[in-house]
């Protein structure tokens, strides 16, 4: 899977032995996998001894006896998402048929990781204006406890935050957080 800052990373495996091959891939960056992704296309691999195409690749993993891929891309809209990819210890393991299987299962497959995507994006979208919200409270309450203390307006009140800020080389947040804990710890 290729994740939001182009990073590549096997999200799951069945097996010790597929995720050495695929951590492989990632190492000489190429392989049917990397190649599914990139060219938007099924890459299968007959005989993995003879095919030509990834030489490095297919000589590092012979020893892991793999003889045979099959690599589909996990494509939503227009954006690839990552590859879908099986394995074989027999050469010729795979058919048109097989082809055709794991092609239909990416497609399915691409579109849930999609709606994951999409809702982890939305929920830290949440969580983050959730978190600037709490944190324009916090400094409005620091500002309202300076105001009551010292007598002064709320522009006063928020340049002596951003003073005691700066003095401290702390965020605002951080200072107004410092004030108002203080305020409710004496009991004012």
């Amino acid at each position: 899977m290729i994740d939001e800052w182009g990073g590549r990373s096997t999200s799951a495996a069945s097996d010790p032995v597929v995720e050495r091959a695929d951590s492989v891939q990632y190492e000489l960056d190429e392989g049917p996998c990397l190649t599914a992704w990139a060219q938007r296309a099924l890459v299968r691999i007959d005989d993995i001894e003879s095919d030509g195409r990834w030489p490095r690749w297919c000589r590092a993993v012979q020893p892991l006896g793999l003889r045979a891929a099959m690599s589909t891309p996990l494509v939503a809209g227009d954006r690839p998402l990552g590859a879908i990819k099986v394995y074989a210890r027999q050469p010729g393991a795979f058919d048109t048929r097989a082809e055709g299987r794991l092609v239909m299962f990416g497609a399915q497959a691409a579109i849930l990781l999609a709606n994951v995507q999409s809702f982890e994006i939305a929920r830290r979208l949440s969580d983050g204006l959730k978190d600037a919200l709490r944190g324009r409270d916090l400094i409005a309450t620091a500002k309202g406890v300076l105001m009551a203390r010292d007598g002064s307006t709320e522009e006063p009140a928020f340049r002596m935050l951003v003073a005691l800020a700066q003095q401290e080389h702390k965020t605002l947040r951080e200072v107004a957080h410092a004030l108002v804990k203080s305020t409710v710890r004496r009991g004012h």
